[in-house]
């Protein structure tokens, strides 16, 4: 696992700290998040940088009263988002997605923009011991990555750089689906990590 001074150093390599690019979004350190939640790419451009520090990590709070400002409500996507980290307390989740960079649709990303070496280097960085995936791009991504088939709403074992994860591809997109069922999720996924503990 990375210090927080190695993945400081290596998201700012990677992303050249373009104020459209989106590492990570969590509470705190990323160091210690069990769970991580992948999506496509961020689809609004708050940015990161004025909420990351060494001293404190991912100011999530303040980038989301930012967030608001901004777009004055939640989609739905965001909403279930942080629906689903809420729900998995006392466990820790670190977003992530395919693709750093912003892009109301993903499909209007540049090819060059449609880069995972963020997530790649997240992946390794942190080493979540559960995923949840959400969108088809992503989970087919991460199936051919951990070379398994993907199969919705059952977490299915992979081998990935040494370590033993479990990775859960969401029914659909987080923008699709109900409260309900992202609480669901949420206390399975309490539940498997409490297992694993």
């Amino acid at each position: 696992m990375s210090s927080i001074h190695e993945i400081d150093n290596r998201i700012r390599q990677l992303t050249g700290e373009h104020i459209e690019s989106r590492p990570f979004v969590c509470s705190g350190s990323p160091i210690g998040c069990a769970v991580a939640e992948i999506g496509i790419n961020p689809g609004t451009p708050t940015p990161f940088w004025p909420h990351w520090s060494l001293a404190n990590g991912f100011d999530k709070p303040g980038w989301l009263a930012d967030y608001l400002s901004r777009h004055g409500k939640f989609g739905p996507t965001r909403r279930n988002i942080d629906l689903f980290s809420e729900s998995l307390y006392p466990v820790r989740c670190i977003e992530l997605n395919l693709y750093d960079r912003f892009s109301p649709r993903a499909a209007d990303l540049s090819r060059d923009l449609k880069r995972t070496d963020v997530l790649d280097y997240m992946l390794e960085a942190v080493r979540p011991r559960l995923i949840l995936v959400h969108g088809d791009d992503p989970a087919e991504y991460l199936s051919q990555l951990f070379g398994t088939r993907l199969i919705k709403d059952r977490f299915t074992p992979v081998r990935y750089r040494g370590v033993q994860l479990d990775v859960l591809q969401a029914k659909s997109h987080f923008m699709k689906v109900s409260k309900d069922y992202v609480r669901q999720l949420a206390s399975t996924f309490v539940q498997r990590a409490q297992a694993e503990a």
